[in-house]
């Protein structure tokens, strides 16, 4: 069974260990044991060599209509967003990304959440609702918009990116995909039968978790699928 962790404990352990594995990932050196976080309005944050990484955002205990992230947090351009740092369990209808931001965790955005992205941004694409990672050709979000679109021809569908995605019936995975990332279906309650093109090597924990799927056609060259 699939179990999204940031429901559980250890939300604040998987934020610090999110935020050093960012960090070192953008610096090339190991980031501080102890990495001081700033705060400025509403967000909190860390800064690396690159820029500010957001590893917090202080939510009302309501429905969001619009959240922006800024172009800049304590003078620094705003670069990164950690592992679950803007995941919450109240809706935020609209998530404005700006043209600064290079790192974007797989699954961060919320049920029901639309993006809109920078038009000046040289990293992602964000066409007909689905927000691309361009350089790995990886899909970070579906948006509730692209429900009626055809999945675009990416390589790796991310952890949770369809999980706003409100698709419905047989769907038939794009033939340039060779990763399906953890709980990819979870929670699409109107999609009925899903297949898996040839070029598939990998299947994340608990992707298939939804209670209306009752037909999946897997590829001949897939060994193993976890649970």
């Amino acid at each position: 069974m699939y179990v999204d962790t940031r429901m559980k404990g250890g939300l604040f352990m998987r934020k610090l260990l999110a935020i050093l594995l960012m960090a070192l990932c953008m610096t090339g050196a190991a980031f501080a044991e102890e990495a001081e976080v700033f705060t400025e309005g509403d967000f909190s944050y860390v800064l690396t060599d690159e820029g500010a990484v957001i590893t917090d955002y202080a939510f009302p205990d309501a429905v969001m209509e619009r959240l922006a992230i800024p172009e800049t947090l304590g003078g620094a351009p705003v670069v990164g967003i950690a592992e679950s740092a803007l995941w919450h369990e109240y809706i935020v209808h609209i998530v404005e990304l700006p043209a600064t931001m290079t790192m974007l965790p797989e699954g961060e955005f919320g049920y029901g959440t639309e993006i809109v992205l920078h038009p000046d941004n040289p990293h992602f694409t964000n066409k007909d609702g689905f927000l691309i990672d361009a350089r790995t050709n990886t899909l970070l979000h579906a948006s509730p918009s692209a429900a009626e679109k055809p999945l675009p021809a990416v390589t790796r569908l991310g952890d949770e990116c369809l999980k706003s995605w409100h698709a419905e019936g047989h769907i038939i995975l794009p033939d340039t995909l060779i990763s399906i990332g953890a709980g990819v279906f979870y929670d699409c309650v109107n999609v009925t039968g899903v297949t898996i093109p040839a070029g598939v090597t990998e299947i994340g924990a608990g992707a298939f978790n939804c209670t209306s799927l009752t037909e999946i056609q897997l590829p001949p060259g897939l060994t193993s699928i976890p649970h």
